[in-house]
């Protein structure tokens, strides 16, 4: 079980976002000392995840390619709302291509990521 947590903390007249999750990876078996969470190459947000790793890191890589490539994204000119959108997209076209999967494997296994940032 993951535990992926997020809040806006306020320290006097200042705030910030807090992420935070465990960092035990399961696919088939468990490793205890691997992270989940990334802060994203625009300096506002990061991303964590919850569930089956098998997915998700894949898609936490191409989500920073993706991010670093774009220069609307990664300067903040385009807001982390429609960002997010962009992000959706693209880890859907990808799901969609995974083919060729193991007879007893679910072909959509149970991952959800939080993305956490300012707008």
């Amino acid at each position: 079980m993951t535990i992926s947590l997020a809040w806006v903390r306020k320290l006097g007249n200042l705030e910030e976002f807090v992420l935070a999750t465990d960092s035990r990876l399961s696919f088939g078996c468990r490793w205890d000392c691997c992270p989940k969470l990334m802060a994203l190459p625009r300096n506002d947000s990061a991303i964590c995840f919850a569930g089956d790793t098998l997915y998700a890191y894949p898609i936490l890589i191409q989500f920073l390619n993706v991010i670093d490539q774009h220069p609307k994204i990664k300067s903040r000119a385009l807001d982390i709302v429609d960002a997010k959108g962009h992000m959706i997209r693209v880890m859907n076209n990808m799901t969609s291509r995974v083919y060729d999967h193991p007879i007893g494997v679910d072909k959509a296994p149970e991952t959800t990521f939080l993305l956490a940032g300012w707008s």
